[in-house]
């Protein structure tokens, strides 16, 4: 028995900083259960409404459930817009300005991210061609405390 308790102990502790995606909000998760899969990015659409506001609607994939996730008009900047994405770690998105190369990550993409929770924080701009960006990767979420 107390192995048993210790297994569910160290099991618990491992996945104290994890979160776990319901219904658009981020909890701390519970013994046993798993972390959110992560989604796939199918498609972007970049439109400009008729006020002169810039919005983008995001199609994702969940694997998990094997159904598409339809983000319908997010409000975006016109640096974001005029972006190509270099990869994507711990549900925020790395983006490349086509113009001045800077680099934003965003958290936009990420369904479990609250509408008041939505960030972009900029970068400096790389200095590499496109080609040589393969992926993105971080250590911790910039939202983390320390990261």
């Amino acid at each position: 028995m107390s192995q048993m308790l210790g297994r569910i102990f160290k099991l618990s502790s491992s996945s104290r900083n994890r979160g776990l995606c319901l219904r658009g909000q981020v909890h701390e998760q519970r013994l046993f259960s798993t972390a959110a899969a992560p989604y796939l990015l199918l498609r972007k659409n970049n439109a400009v409404l008729s006020s002169g506001e810039r919005v983008m609607s995001i199609d994702l994939f969940d694997p998990r459930k094997q159904e598409t996730v339809k983000i319908p008009e997010q409000r975006v900047s016109k640096e974001i817009q005029r972006s190509v994405i270099i990869g994507s770690s711990r549900g925020w998105v790395g983006l490349k300005n086509l113009l001045d190369s800077s680099v934003r990550l965003t958290n936009i993409f990420n369904p479990c991210a609250s509408a008041s929770s939505r960030k972009v924080v900029s970068l400096p701009p790389l200095a590499l061609d496109d080609s040589s960006v393969a992926n993105l990767s971080l250590s911790a979420s910039p939202d983390e405390e320390g990261g």
